[in-house]
């Protein structure tokens, strides 16, 4: 009876050890997911973050570009807006409503 308790208590020992090896293995893996996901997450911004600094570089950039035509061509058919003597096209006052409507959808998007 000795020797059977005695060999009872090793395996009971042995198992206790192997579940706690592999409780431990399991934890260890479960944080180095988490540290992985993070790390994705992190990329993930961080692209996010750079598209959309490169759309609007690009929004202002065609702006620049739009304006600099626009005030290159001068249309011939202006309106006078708001009683300023400046002249303003009809292709100047669309593209100044679509510019406003594309810059406040983006920051609608990712406020």
């Amino acid at each position: 009876m000795g020797a059977g308790s005695r060999q009872y208590w090793l395996q009971r020992a042995h198992d206790f050890g192997s579940e706690k090896t592999i409780n431990e293995q399991q934890e260890q893996e479960q944080a180095q997911a988490q540290a992985q996901a993070q790390e994705q997450e992190q990329e993930q911004q961080q692209q996010q973050h750079y598209c959309i600094r490169v759309f609007v570089f690009g929004l202002l950039s065609f702006n620049v570009f739009c304006q600099q035509q626009i005030a290159r061509i001068q249309w011939p058919n202006c309106a006078r807006l708001l009683g300023k003597n400046y002249e303003l096209s009809h292709g100047k006052l669309y593209y100044v409503a679509l510019n406003r409507i594309l810059f406040l959808t983006l920051l609608l998007k990712h406020l």
